[in-house]
């Protein structure tokens, strides 16, 4: 099982999970390497909770933009190709719903972008200041090259 289905599944035990938008973003991240296959039915599970918490989704991700952390550089990264994973896996659909809410993280992706790119134009991006290796901060083996943000 993926971790975005045990991230999804709504409670254990009659108790309710309290799940934070990063761990979407780690898990979808994690998935995503991992090359994780869904079911149809897993597929409609999550596009529609994706649809039905899109605005927390937006607000999330637009204040990892706003806050960026150099500090947390390759976070950050992994964070954007988790997002990047979620759009590709169960955006890019006919369905209305699913269209408007990639519309409303397209904004809020556009900041990430804007972060991750004043990071890596700044003078503090230096060997000496950097609190990652270069080798870190490049793409992952199993990472698709469309993620442009990593370093190479």
């Amino acid at each position: 099982m993926g971790r975005l289905k045990a991230l999804a599944a709504p409670e254990k035990n009659g108790v309710k999970k309290l799940v934070r938008v990063e761990d979407v973003l780690e898990a979808a991240f994690e998935d995503g390497v991992k090359k994780h296959t869904f079911t149809e039915e897993e597929h409609q599970e999550f596009a529609l909770l994706i649809t039905k918490t899109i605005d927390i989704i937006n607000r999330a991700v637009l204040e990892i933009g706003l806050k960026f952390d150099s500090d947390r550089g390759l976070y950050n990264l992994m964070l954007r190709s988790g997002l990047q994973f979620i759009v590709d896996k169960f955006g890019s659909n006919p369905d209305k719903e699913q269209q408007a809410w990639e519309k409303k993280l397209k904004c809020s992706i556009k900041t990430v972008d804007e972060g991750i790119q004043n990071w890596r134009d700044c003078d503090y991006f230096t060997e000496d200041n950097v609190a990652h290796s270069y080798e870190d901060l490049c793409r992952p083996p199993d990472v698709p090259e469309s993620h442009t943000w990593w370093l190479a």
